[in-house]
């Protein structure tokens, strides 16, 4: 059977019945042999991780040699291997995922690999509601609606089953495997994102950004996991406050890991970053720097760089019994599987880790240079690089117009109508267009049907659907293509570039001497898995029969990788949290950026062969800059930044676009003091001296805004160098200034001024008995565009 051809011979339906029941955990574990693994299955274990892929190799050639049943006879082989006493079933599974993944074949059948809430359940429970953790430490607890959403665990582990860190089998050789394209940049960017997007979520909530860890011997946060949470019929190991990375095992005996192995590896690493160079003297690659810090199939030289990021999964997996983690009466946290990992507070302190040591290898590169980009230019007006040729509607706003917003050519004939022609020079009609993102807490229902069948109540963020619009000209006498990347970042973070993070990057045609309105929905971004989740059942992932996209001929598995869409923006907070919304053009033609919006993330997850896109994954935040970004963002044409504020309120209010509030608030950083400040966002940084003392040296600040609040700023220097800033704003009543009453008459007054960007406005001022002033404003004549 030819590697590439798809199978019409076989009863896809009913594989997909007996693909689904060989895929799922057994309600009852000692209806399997786990004695030949009762720890559990790792890809972070080097070995489980080559046996299982050689048995997916084994699948292919399976495969292959039966080209009229093709998937029945590997399911076969599945069925014997769940039931021997030779392999572990975890293997086994795993290796049928890849298989599914990877195989031309698998790919164009419709197969499916169902959801984990269905195939596992056990290791899909949710966040519990319970007491926080016993040392009474719960900051962490506060994020846990994010950390252990299900449909962002899933990702995770189906983003290590499109991409293997051992390598992918070939299909047409299956004892030969191979690294997919780029996968060691993938693995470093990927896991960059979902940090700065759960720094964006920290903040949401008050908190600082997650510390890196610096130092081996840092103490870890505890963590208890769920006890419903399990695997083998075992509970994970709960990790006890105060514990430090360790050896494991003993010394002298097997499988004895000593912790200053990976002390040397990361010294090792450091100076590869440092001098450009691996100990070959090839030069260090983005690419070649991901696979060596996984240490993936890509690895530079596993020998002397060894295993940094794998092994410290495993090690930070049984540190509560290190010295007898070979015994098999020993269970690991939930570090220890892609499945459960990122509900662990530590995943994001050990990755944060990883991700300095590719950020001191940036920062050794020559400075990134904006020579290339195409003939366009938005228009920039008020706050550094603000552009209203940015828009922001919500998607309920454009249906109130009678708009079909699922239809693309139809919605950007209204944007068009609505903010081009007549209204190109005008400011972006309020009655529709919003400078706010919202999002509401939603819940549903899960259902264990691995344990007793009772169901739980899942909390989980959603966000208020919008799309964008730009308004784009053209002077040049030909026709441009361009890449669109869209970017977002708090707005005290807008000058670190590892704090933005990709919303969605996408090609667009702009006719020769020509002005035209784009649109571009919000479920249609790179990073989100595709369709996106929206309705119950589609967060549940129940769509055996139809769930709307043909997956016979399609991409298969890579349809199911990606970012969650629920999760697509931050929190924010119910005062209201400043973002700045970043759009560059860059050239298509250098870019080569694909067009398909239809099926998985392209950005995530990449495409079957070549990674869609030409340049360093991350662009434009892959390297320091010549100026601050802030003023880079300013001086190149074809970049700009609109202002939004993310609001969570308790429901939407549908139909009407949202304003942000007068001043929006940021969050005072919360109590905990291990994860209150952000880690410096330069490594060179770490040595200024800054006093060590905390709470008692700070620096406080007044300053008068432009709409009469007052803005508080206090900085107070704490252990080891760090910082914790508290902003607040207040008002107060302008006393002996000249107006139609003072703080014993209380009343209202309405009156009409031109502001900063030329907008003709509406102010009214409020005043209650007990002195306190509440200022609004309405646009109610947008000023011309420049």
């Amino acid at each position: 059977m030819a590697a590439g051809a798809p199978t019409t011979r076989e009863d896809i339906p009913a594989l997909q019945t007996r693909l689904n029941a060989l895929l799922t955990l057994p309600q009852d574990p000692s209806s399997e042999n786990s004695s030949i693994n009762p720890q559990g299955f790792s890809v972070f274990d080097e070995a489980q991780l080559n046996g299982s892929l050689n048995i997916s190799g084994e699948f292919m050639t399976i495969a292959n040699n039966n080209p009229d049943h093709p998937f029945g006879a590997v399911l076969d082989s599945v069925d014997a291997r769940l039931h021997d006493d030779i392999n572990d079933n975890e293997a086994v599974r795993h290796a049928l995922m890849v298989f599914l993944t990877h195989y031309p074949p698998a790919q164009q059948s419709g197969l499916k690999i169902t959801s984990l809430s269905t195939r596992a359940p056990s290791l899909a429970v949710p966040v519990s509601t319970g007491a926080p953790a016993p040392d009474g430490q719960d900051t962490e607890v506060a994020l846990n609606y994010w950390r252990e959403d299900v449909n962002l665990n899933e990702h995770h582990e189906h983003w290590h089953i499109v991409y293997p860190g051992g390598g992918v089998p070939n299909p047409r050789n299956p004892s030969q495997r191979q690294p997919r394209d780029r996968q060691g940049e993938l693995f470093y960017w990927m896991h960059q994102q979902m940090i700065a997007r759960y720094n964006a979520e920290r903040l949401s909530n008050g908190f600082g950004k997650v510390l890196a860890i610096k130092d081996f011997g840092d103490v870890l946060e505890s963590d208890v996991p769920d006890a419903n949470l399990r695997y083998n019929g075992k509970s994970f190991t709960p990790r006890p406050a105060g514990l430090k990375m360790g050896d494991l095992g003993h010394k002298g005996q097997k499988d004895y890991y000593p912790l200053s192995q990976l002390v040397t590896w990361r010294e090792r690493l450091i100076e590869a970053c440092k001098s450009g160079k691996w100990n070959d003297g090839t030069p260090v690659t983005a690419s070649s720097l991901g696979g060596t810090l996984e240490a993936n199939i890509e690895s530079k030289d596993n020998k002397y760089y060894g295993n940094l990021h794998n092994m410290g999964h495993v090690i930070i997996a049984y540190l509560a019994n290190a010295a007898d983690w070979q015994n098999q009466s020993s269970t690991p946290g939930l570090m220890y599987q892609t499945r459960t990992a990122v509900r662990d507070p530590v995943f994001w302190r050990w990755h944060s880790m990883v991700d300095d040591l590719f950020y001191l290898w940036q920062e050794n590169q020559p400075p990134l240079k904006f020579d290339d980009v195409p003939q366009i230019s938005f228009r920039k007006t008020g706050a550094p690089a603000g552009s209203p040729d940015i828009i922001t509607v919500f998607n309920d706003v454009i249906a109130g117009s009678g708009v079909d917003v699922n239809n693309d050519a139809a919605v950007e004939a209204w944007g068009e109508q609505t903010f081009g022609g007549s209204a190109w020079d005008s400011a972006p009609n309020p009655q529709f267009s919003t400078d706010v993102f919202e999002t509401e807490f939603r819940k549903r229902r899960f259902t264990n049907i691995g344990d007793d069948g009772n169901t739980e109540e899942i909390s989980y963020i959603f966000p208020r659907e919008f799309g964008y619009f730009f308004r784009i000209s053209n002077t040049t006498s030909k026709e441009l293509k361009v890449t669109l990347r869209i970017n977002l970042v708090p707005a005290q973070d807008a000058d670190n570039r590892r704090s933005y993070f990709e919303m969605d990057k996408f090609q667009i045609t702009i006719p020769a001497n020509s002005k035209k309105v784009f649109y571009r929905r919000s479920d249609q971004s790179s990073v989100i898995r595709k369709p996106a989740q929206k309705t119950v059942e589609q967060m549940d992932d129940r769509r055996d029969e139809d769930d709307g996209l043909n997956r016979s001929g399609s991409d298969g598995q890579y349809c199911d990788c990606g970012w969650p869409f629920n999760m697509l923006i931050p929190k924010g907070s119910s005062e209201g949290i400043p973002f700045k919304l970043s759009v560059l053009a860059t050239d298509w033609n250098k870019d080569n950026v694909p067009t398909n919006t239809g099926c998985g993330s392209m950005s995530f997850c990449g495409a079957k062969d070549k990674y869609p896109d030409s340049r360093e994954m991350g662009y434009p935040f892959i390297r320091k800059f010549e100026k601050s970004v802030t003023e880079t963002i300013a001086s190149v044409p074809s970049w700009a930044v609109k202002d939004v504020v993310i609001r969570n309120v308790t429901a939407f209010t549908t139909g009407t676009p949202t304003k942000p509030v007068t001043a929006a608030a940021v969050p005072t950083p919360g109590p905990t003091p291990v994860n209150v400040t952000p880690a410096p966002t330069n490594p060179s940084q770490e040595g200024l001296k800054i006093p060590k003392q905390p709470g008692l040296q700070k620096q406080t600040s007044r300053e008068v805004l432009s709409n009469g609040d007052i803005l508080h700023t206090v900085v107070e220097f704490l252990e080891g160098g760090l910082k914790k800033i508290t902003k607040t704003t207040s008002s107060q009543v302008p006393h002996g200034q000249p107006g139609p009453w003072d703080k014993s008459k209380p009343g209202t007054s309405v009156r009409t001024e031109v502001d900063g960007k030329g907008n003709t406005v509406e102010v009214t001022e409020t005043i209650d008995e007990h002195g306190v002033k509440r200022v609004s404003k309405k646009i109610v004549k947008p000023a011309p565009v420049a």
